[in-house]
Formats: C-alpha cells, structure tokens, sequence
C-alpha cells in the first residue's frame, strides 16, 4: 500500500515519545508504524503487514531482519501522516 503524494510522514506529536525497543513493538502490534531518530528520512519506516514485521524504504516494502542495533536502541517513536496540502501540515 503507498501513501498518496499529498501525505507525508511526521512524528506523531511535537513532544515525539521516545521508545525503547520493547515499547516500541508494543505499538506495532496496536497497529502504530514506527522509525528511529537514527535513519535518515521519515519515509523510512516499520510496521506490521499480513502478520510481517516489515520495513518500508524509499525503494519499496523489505521483510525487516532486526539488528543489534535495533534491538538495544532507545530512539524508536511512533510515526503517523497529515496531509501535505493542508495549511500548516509538514512536507518531508
């Protein structure tokens, strides 16, 4: 499933929730998409798609094969969409 061009990808409040790993698994089983403060782009981004753990990238959607890094990071945060052509919604 892509996302219309007129949607673009922010942290889901001003004040983002940082996560641990742990956490942040929990909000993908409640259906969240998630992203690190590490990766370079927003439009990178996991999420739950016919029961895979799955990683959408600038080229497509990947099965995501979890590294150590992510397993211990403490930068994950919840991602959510606005609409791009809405007055004062954010464009990445």
């Amino acid at each position: 499933m892509s996302m219309p061009s007129s949607v673009s990808p922010v942290s889901s409040t001003d004040a983002t929730i940082i996560m641990d790993f742990p956490e942040a698994m929990r909000a993908v089983i409640q259906g969240e998409r998630i992203s690190k403060r590490e990766w370079s782009s927003l439009r990178i981004y996991g999420e739950l798609r016919q029961g895979y753990l799955m990683l959408h990238k600038e080229n497509g959607w990947h099965r995501w094969i979890l590294s150590d890094g992510d397993l211990v990071g403490t930068d994950w945060f919840v991602v959510s969409w606005v609409d791009a052509n809405q007055p004062g919604s954010l464009d990445c």
